[in-house]
């Protein structure tokens, strides 16, 4: 009997020494995370201020020689909060020319840095959206027979809840793997979201599942200037989370594509 109180004594010690390493270890790469991630926004806003200097000159300043500061308790707007179309929300509603505006730009003549640039800006876009369906930020045609009985905020929250259920927008008017719910799964998802089916009529039926996205959008644009506004690296890799990891040539090069991105002509 002492000899298995010792083993399990001993057990529990190896145990415990094997979390905190675990531990210890999580520490140091959320340590080293926060690091790189930190350069990058130095490197970027070193790369941008050379660009903004470049095509704008010397900034105008203050009689005393010191830049112009804005009014007490004033606050710049947000980069995306204005009404124009900055180049980001024209990529993220499939703008051709836009893109081939910003790969040119950044690649110069080289066809190789040209494909490249396509490529990872394209995967940029992709992640934006991601987030932005998992995020439900979704708009719902006002004329439909089923989304036409909620708001825009109660057709997000069941979205929401659809996807807690295992079944998701695709973005494109479809279901993700083709999982479509049952008329069932919809009444759980109403429920979910404060909704009572009984009172929606008339109700989808089993065949009218598959179209229920149909003529839904995605509003890329409206979810990204929320989370970020000013479209800084910090802002984008916190928004994006995992989905960042595969994007470091462009956080890379952020300071110099980010007013690209902005840019409204």
């Amino acid at each position: 009997m002492a000899r298995e109180l010792e083993e399990a004594r001993t057990i529990g010690a190896d145990l415990e020494r094997s979390s905190l390493d675990a531990d210890v270890a999580r520490i140091a790469a959320e340590t080293a995370e926060a690091v790189c991630l930190a350069a990058r926004e130095a490197v970027a806003t070193c790369e941008q201020a050379e660009v903004d200097g470049n095509s704008a000159g010397r900034s105008p300043t203050s009689p005393s020689g010191e830049p112009p500061r804005p009014d007490e308790g004033e606050r710049p707007a947000a980069a995306l909060g204005g009404a124009g179309a900055p180049r980001i929300f024209r990529l993220l509603r499939g703008d051709r020319a836009a893109m081939a505006d910003v790969v040119a730009e950044m690649a110069g003549d080289d066809p190789e840095d040209g494909r490249r640039w396509q490529v990872a800006l394209t995967a940029l876009v992709e992640a934006i959206l991601a987030d932005s369906i998992e995020a439900s930020a979704l708009e719902f045609p006002t004329e439909h027979p089923f989304w036409g009985l909620v708001t825009r905020t109660q057709g997000r929250e069941v979205a929401g809840a659809l996807a807690s259920l295992g079944y998701r927008f695709d973005g494109l008017g479809g279901w993700v793997d083709d999982r479509i719910p049952t008329q069932r799964d919809l009444s759980l998802a109403l429920a979910y979201a404060g909704l009572d089916p009984m009172r929606l009529r008339p109700f989808p039926s089993e065949g009218d599942m598959g179209d229920l996205w149909r003529e839904v959008t995605v509003t890329a644009d409206e979810h990204l200037a929320g989370a970020a506004g000013d479209l800084t690296l910090g802002e984008l890799v916190t928004m994006l989370g995992k989905r960042a990891d595969p994007l470091t040539e462009l956080w890379n090069r952020w300071g110099r594509l980010r007013p690209l991105l902005l840019d409204e002509s």
